[in-house]
């Protein structure tokens, strides 16, 4: 197995090569979404996407997409290369992509239309040096001039042509017996994790996953047991050993419950997904239980109104949304905050729009960069009202991000990162469960800033018994060969009719037995079944076929390892006088004060030779060697 770490790990990108079994896949194609925080605001926009020029895209035999932000760079390969293979994702994940796709399309038309600059050139290094110092570093850092254009419309809708939907637990079939398999990875609506299996080793591929249940479907440890290989990704960038989601949510209530108690509205940059939609759950509850009045909150969004009217079947959702659909309530908090007009979704706004907003109010904005959307509009906004910006993504830095629209003197800058994937001790944990035989893991995720820090620990410290060379590290285009060390022992299914015929020998408390048989191996199990008796052709001038008969001498085959020391102490009880003596691999044993008999044990082949002047002593010396050995009738 060959793997290519693609995506920048360190920045919640996914993208992964795979050389298995003949085959070629890639895992995943999202696209760094923190990098257009480090984009002037005045300027062109681009994307930057996975190292994808590192492979042959026309040698790719499929994709499998693992979550939306996964498959956003999705159009860059269908479109953009020769890739001509299939694309396999769950209906939840398409239709959140597609959205988001849209809505970024969306945003840098109306940018372009409003600001001018769609016929402006991509940065050079001479704009690069006007740039503020921490920008030039990124961008460089980043290889700006292989940054990409935004899709265009076109584009984007043949790529969603080209999938192909799976559900959870669906196995895809391939050639040379390569097989692949969705399951849930507890992140969000239809998130995956994949199972790519061959009829020699399998690959338990685990991105971006959950392991607090919360709204849809919960992660499927149980899938992933036992694997050959485990490649981890996309873990919580705060590595405090105190960092807990649940903490982080009420974090964020308390921020802007404050900031509306002072009668400031409060703006949340925040992609509307999973994240977006836990926290309109907590919300409701939260006001509830101080017994608070609604608060009102406003979506501003493109594509705001598809997200919070999208129905997805019970397959995707948790216990307890599903109750919910069964019990005739709406799964979801933001669908009744809509019928009680509590919730309101606006595709854009204006200046006009804005001084309309009820005041306080709460308004999540679809751009966590800050360099798309209608930022400028509602910073001035707030401003003007003393209001905060509570920023939740935990990839994109406030600073950064705001650095633009500076000052701002009036607006409270609130860092308040939420992030449901697991954490690096959450990571470990999954590793000790799943038991895999080789860990995968990108090197960043193994590194420590500071002593109290978590991060992912290597597998012979987790799991007893597995060789520090166990765990392999990612780093960026630098190609990995996982080779699977060869099996002692294999697992093989008995047949019934072959086991009527064997008779057992017990040696140590356990079952054994010679086996004449004949062994079938299929991509799914290794069978032992009887010999089968051949027929010899019919005799001359005779009528009747006739059975080959096999006539063979009765014998036995002797099962164990000869302990020297306790044999000359049962030679010298029985016959006095024993001499021993070494010659490299053999040990000979002279029996008797006038050496009538000799045993000479080779070590290397496990033999043993008797010479004796009497067929007594004779007899004797090999009773005392077989009564080491374990006997097995053949």
């Amino acid at each position: 197995m060959k793997l290519i770490q693609l995506g920048r790990a360190e920045d919640g990108v996914n993208s992964f090569h795979v050389t298995m079994s003949g085959r070629q896949v890639l895992l995943d194609c999202g696209l760094n979404m923190k990098a257009l925080a480090h984009l002037p605001v005045d300027g062109p926009c681009r994307y930057y996407a996975p190292s994808l020029h590192a492979v042959d895209a026309e040698a790719i035999d499929c994709v499998v997409v693992s979550n939306h932000w996964s498959f956003l760079g999705l159009p860059l390969l269908t479109e953009r290369s020769a890739f001509r293979g299939e694309i396999y994702a769950t209906e939840p994940c398409v239709r959140f992509g597609r959205l988001l796709l849209l809505e970024m399309l969306e945003l840098l038309e109306r940018k372009r239309k409003l600001s001018g600059h769609a016929s402006k050139a991509w940065l050079s290094r001479s704009n690069i040096k006007d740039l503020p110092g921490a920008e030039q570093t990124r961008l460089l850092d980043l290889e700006f001039d292989k940054w990409v254009e935004p899709y265009t419309r076109h584009e984007i809708e043949r790529c969603l042509d080209r999938i192909t939907y799976v559900t959870y637990n669906a196995t895809i079939h391939f050639a040379y017996e390569l097989k692949i398999t969705a399951v849930s990875s507890g992140y969000a609506l239809g998130s995956s994790a994949w199972i790519l299996e061959s009829a020699m080793e399998n690959l338990a591929y685990v991105p971006t996953a959950a392991s607090e249940i919360r709204h849809s479907t919960p992660l499927d440890l149980q899938k992933l047991k036992d694997c050959d290989v485990l490649l981890l990704s996309d873990l919580k960038v705060d590595r405090s050993p105190l960092v807990d989601t649940v903490i982080q949510i009420e974090a964020f209530m308390n921020h802007a419950l404050r900031v509306y108690a002072r009668g400031g509205s409060s703006l949340v940059p925040c992609p509307l997904d999973g994240v977006f939609f836990e926290l309109l759950e907590n919300w409701e509850l939260y006001l509830r239980s101080r017994q608070h009045a609604p608060i009102p909150v406003y979506v501003v969004s493109p594509t705001g109104d598809a997200v919070c009217d999208a129905v997805f079947g019970p397959q995707w959702l948790c216990n307890a949304k599903i109750a919910k659909i069964f019990a005739g309530e709406p799964a979801f908090a933001h669908t009744a905050m809509r019928e009680t007009g509590q919730l309101r979704v606006l595709p854009t706004v204006s200046s006009a729009l804005v001084k309309a907003f009820e005041e306080p109010s709460l308004i999540f904005m679809s751009d966590p960069s800050f360099r798309l959307g209608d930022a400028a509009l509602l910073l001035r906004q707030l401003e003007a009202r003393g209001g905060a910006v509570i920023g939740i993504d935990p990839h994109v830095s406030l600073g950064h991000a705001l650095a633009p629209y500076q000052p701002l003197h009036n607006v409270e800058v609130i860092a308040a990162p939420i992030d449901m994937r697991l954490s690096c001790n959450d990571a470990n944990t999954l590793v000790t469960q799943c038991l895999p035989q080789h860990l995968l893991v990108p090197e960043c995720f193994t590194w420590k800033h500071h002593e109290h820090e978590q991060s992912v620990r290597r597998l012979h410290e987790l799991i007893s018994g597995r060789l520090p060379t166990a765990t392999t590290l990612l780093r960026q285009l630098e190609p990995v060969v996982v080779l699977k060390a060869p099996k002692k022992n294999f697992e093989a299914v008995l047949d019934p009719k072959l086991a009527a015929q064997i008779t057992l020998t017990l040696i140590e408390k356990n079952a054994a037995a010679l086996v004449p048989t004949k062994i079938q191996i299929t991509p799914d199990e290794c069978v032992l079944v009887p010999v089968p008796f051949s027929n010899v052709p019919a005799a001359i001038g005779g009528d009747r076929a006739t059975k080959r008969l096999c006539v063979r001498e009765l014998s036995n085959v002797c099962v164990g390892e000869l302990n020297t020391d306790v044999l000359v102490q049962d030679l010298a009880a029985r016959f006095g006088s024993i001499k021993s003596e070494y010659q490299g691999d053999l040990v000979i044993l002279s029996v008797g004060s006038s050496h009538d008999a000799l045993v000479t044990y080779a070590r290397h082949d496990n033999k043993t030779t008797i010479t004796a002047s009497n067929d007594s002593d004779r007899d004797a010396i090999r009773d005392m060697i077989l009564g080491q050995l374990a006997v097995l009738p053949y």
